[in-house]
């Protein structure tokens, strides 16, 4: 009996052990070079973060996957906004109605080549040493009551990210409308990447039906041009076609391009590639809240792995009223967290952003996350504005 019973102890240490070990060896992957980080581990598919109890800097608390009970942080609930700068959020379903981000009180003053100053589809990149002479390098483009006529791929710097101005020795756009504007077709989604030194500016073009009139829908084509200045750039060359849509590709470069888009049916797909060349085939990426479709996004990767936003709407419901902004993370850029929804349109009838929120920017500098986003006004005009990503200590939880 004594023989059984120390087997029996001696089993049980070691699957604790085995436990503790598969535990630590998780969280040092997440761990990486950025020291000590606040994430606790948990299985897929088991937890859901409800959002703030309290202060701004507490942790979340953890409710059961099913769970639909609200979590309020010193706010009175108003059609999910926030109100008076508190946070507000309802968990249920399958992500988190957390808003973790302020609508900014005003838009960012972006020249627009067209005049209108309505610019919309930021990606922001930030240089701690500078590139060619500035910290941050925006692409944009300007999209006036949207016309997308005049929607093509333009380049903004600033040295603190506020105040933002043209490159000298550039003149916007940086490339100009296709042959066919008259007939509907023209640029879009434009997005940066750094290869190396070498700054890469992918944007897609929809060409115009056959018959002309309107874009033709069903072909999108992505180009990229290459700087090595940020004034000077090469020719587009077509490296994505046919098959998908390729809507607002997310761009990264780690030897290799690696690319995220939307597609028609709501989902986001992720290809990649070794030479612009040959693709693999795309494949659906495990994030996404039941009922609406992604639509646009961006993605970057941290030492603690991949964070996304994107716009999304209710499924087979697209317009461009009350689209808001989501936020979720993954150790793989492949299986993501469930999203929180951290921004949505003002309430307020004077507001540059009370419509709709769209395509966004993520950036990470000394430890705190801007979020650049667009949007448009209830009288159907564009602006980009600057806000900040405010995410509590929270356990990463992903799709199975």
């Amino acid at each position: 009996m004594k023989h059984w019973s120390a087997s029996i102890i001696l089993i049980i240490i070691l699957l604790l052990f085995t436990s503790c070990s598969n535990f630590f060896d998780d969280l040092s992957a997440w761990q990486s070079d950025c020291g000590s980080l606040p994430f606790r581990k948990q299985p897929f598919s088991t937890w859901h973060t409800a959002g703030l109890i309290g202060s701004e800097n507490a942790y979340g608390k953890y409710l059961p996957h099913k769970s639909a009970r609200p979590a309020i942080s010193h706010g009175t609930m108003e059609t999910g906004r926030v109100i008076h700068g508190n946070h507000v959020g309802v968990a249920g379903g399958n992500f988190v109605h957390h808003f973790f981000s302020k609508n900014a009180l005003r838009a960012l003053a972006i020249k627009t080549y067209d005049g209108s100053g309505q610019a919309m589809h930021p990606k922001v990149l930030y240089f701690k040493n500078g590139w060619n002479g500035w910290n941050y390098w925006m692409s944009y483009t300007p999209y006036p009551n949207t016309n997308d006529k005049y929607e093509n791929p333009s380049l903004a710097v600033s040295q603190d990210g506020v105040t933002w101005t043209i490159p000298k020795g550039l003149r916007n756009p940086v490339i100009g409308s296709p042959a066919d504007v008259r007939s509907g077709g023209h640029n879009s989604d434009p997005d940066l990447v750094m290869c190396g030194r070498t700054m890469e500016l992918w944007y897609r073009y929809n060409p115009a039906r056959r018959h002309g009139g309107q874009a033709d829908s069903s072909i999108n084509r992505i180009y990229m041009m290459a700087s090595v200045n940020g004034t000077r750039w090469t020719a587009p060359r077509l490296v994505l076609s046919g098959g998908y849509m390729y809507y607002s590709p997310a761009v990264l470069y780690d030897s290799g391009w690696k690319v995220w888009f939307s597609n028609d049916d709501g989902k986001l797909y992720f290809t990649e590639s070794a030479d612009l060349t040959t693709w693999t085939n795309p494949v659906a990426v495990s994030l996404g809240i039941t009922g609406f479709d992604i639509w646009h996004q961006d993605i970057i990767r941290t030492c603690q792995g991949y964070k996304i936003i994107f716009s999304a709407y209710r499924k087979g419901q697209f317009d461009l009223d009350n689209q808001r902004l989501y936020y979720a993370f993954s150790r793989d850029g492949l299986r993501f967290s469930a999203p929180y929804m951290i921004l949505a349109p003002s309430s307020g009838a004077d507001r540059l952003d009370n419509r709709m929120i769209y395509r966004s920017s993520i950036l990470d500098v000394n430890g705190s996350s801007s979020i650049y986003y667009s949007a448009m006004s209830r009288k159907g005009e564009w602006h980009i504005f600057l806000t900040h990503l405010n995410m509590p200590k929270i356990t990463p939880v992903y799709g199975s």
